[in-house]
């Protein structure tokens, strides 16, 4: 494979991951060297794909190309056309790869008006007739071709333009979560970078993206938030249930003895306020502007649908967790970790300087760099990420989760029995969960503690207790007699 026409190719890699950039592209077909390069550029810019799908993906692409011997022909076979694909890192930064093939194209057509001087020359025409003709043609080439240095004026103007559009209340350089206990102590997420949350495993990071989700959606900005470990369904499960304030495998335990052996009188009371409960969080989670992917994605796949998602709105997007996507065909399906891990949270950053747009990630701590317990190593640092010491540079803010629920039944895992007390002031207090800054760019760094609720899987206020929300009673019936304490391991 040559290099020749690798910018080409990665460009075409990210309009077939996203085709929706081939239509904002400042470029048009003649820019490409290759003349099977062009006629993909013009069916992924054209309206036939379009006619298939509202917001074609490679999917409908294949088949339109398929469908189409001609076309196919005319792109260099449908094989080469997909392997773009895996020339593309991601769809994180296209106009870096278009200013490329711009600055080719210019290269081209220098040598051509050169050419074209020489001979014009040759012919005896006047000196400045040529070099007049000669500046027009490199006017030419300038036309419509983006560049990704900003000239000084254009840097002011364009932080100026923001400012305006903040004293206007247009835009905002925090976003509101919904999250009092958090807008009051952070103010928001910043309104672009990537936001790093940090835990061990079953700490709560599954139960704290999703209950930030659904409070940022509730502010009716859109947001999307992709988990790697269970489907799409499975995570809206989780959500809704969360919202509905009913405990899922309590919920499904009476759901199966309802069916076999029965349920006692105050069961079937406790049994249909649930299902009345899980109603109304449906009806709410439908109104809510947020969107759910689920695992076996790539992170370039996960970009592309995000960066898709913005086109029609998405403002937040939030990734659980980093460490836990599949290789990468950009990395090699076999490389390991130690690489794949800086690779996703490079793609994620990127992402968000070209969208814009937050991205909160959540990523894990395990082995040495969790810490020791019985040393007062209980908090993890900002740099303690699994398999990678990049991710706390890449990120705009860090913060450490904690909470004194998981310690209290970790302590007798390590320990073998359990502490005669447990102290709040090392290891957290109970039922709470505790945020603690690592890093701010701005802002002072800070700890803010919410309420935690392990049944429930949620983090912070209860939905239906929320001020805009009708009251509900969301602890667990008063029949129902365990230690939640003792199942605290398999909460997340």
């Amino acid at each position: 494979m040559t290099t020749e026409h690798n910018p080409e190719r990665i460009l075409l890699g990210c309009y077939l991951l996203d085709p929706q950039l081939a239509r904002l592209s400042p470029l048009d077909a003649s820019h490409f060297s290759a003349d099977r390069h062009g006629a993909l550029f013009d069916v992924l810019r054209g309206d036939a794909v379009r006619r298939g799908a509202e917001n074609p993906g490679p999917l409908e692409v294949c088949y339109w190309l398929d469908a189409h011997p001609d076309a196919e022909r005319n792109v260099g076979g449908l094989a080469y056309a997909m392997q773009h694909m895996d020339l593309a890192v991601s769809t994180q930064n296209p106009e870096w790869f278009e200013a490329l093939v711009g600055d080719k194209y210019r290269r081209r057509r220098l040598a051509t008006v050169a050419v074209a001087m020489h001979d014009q020359q040759k012919q005896g025409l006047d000196v400045d007739d040529v070099a007049q003709q000669a500046r027009a043609d490199l006017d030419a080439m300038d036309a419509g071709l983006c560049s990704v240095t900003m000239d000084p004026n254009q840097s002011a103007a364009t932080v100026l333009e923001r400012a305006q559009a903040q004293y206007r209340g247009e835009t905002v350089s925090y976003i509101p979560t919904g999250w009092p206990e958090w807008d009051q102590e952070f103010v928001g997420l910043p309104s672009e970078g990537m936001v790093l949350f940090l835990a061990r495993s079953g700490m709560g990071k599954t139960s704290l993206l999703n209950s930030l989700a659904v409070s940022i959606a509730s502010t009716g900005r859109m947001v999307h938030i992709h988990g790697t470990e269970t489907s799409a369904e499975g995570r809206n499960e989780a959500i809704l249930y969360g919202m509905a304030g009913v405990d899922m495998r309590y919920y499904g335990e009476l759901t199966t003895r309802r069916h076999s052996t029965g349920l006692s009188g105050r069961e079937h009371t406790a049994y249909d306020e649930m299902h009345s409960r899980i109603a109304a969080a449906a009806h709410d989670r439908s109104q809510l502007p947020l969107y759910v992917s689920g695992s076996g994605l790539t992170v370039e796949r996960v970009a592309a649908e995000i960066r898709k998602g913005h086109h029609r709105g998405v403002a937040v997007a939030l990734v659980d967790y980093v460490q836990d996507f599949p290789a990468s065909r950009a990395q090699g399906l076999k490389s390991d970790k130690l690489s794949q891990v800086p690779h996703a949270s490079g793609v994620l950053k990127s992402l968000s300087a070209e969208l814009r747009i937050p991205i909160v990630v959540a990523a894990q701590v395990s082995g040495e760099k969790a810490g020791i317990p019985n040393k007062g190593q209980i908090i993890p640092q900002m740099w303690d990420a699994q398999w990678s010491s990049t991710l706390h540079q890449d990120a705009e803010e860090v913060y450490a989760i904690n909470r004194g629920d998981y310690w209290q039944q970790r302590l007798i895992d390590i320990n073998g029995e359990a502490p005669k007390a447990h102290d709040a002031n090392l290891y957290g207090p109970l039922g709470s969960m505790g945020i603690h800054a690592r890093k701010r760019r701005v802002g002072a760094l800070r700890s803010v503690s919410t309420q935690w609720s392990g049944p429930l899987r949620w983090v912070g206020t209860p939905w239906n207790e929320r001020p805009d929300r009708a009251p509900v009673n969301t602890s667990p019936p008063g029949e129902r007699h365990r230690d939640w304490n003792d199942h605290e391991r398999d909460w997340r």
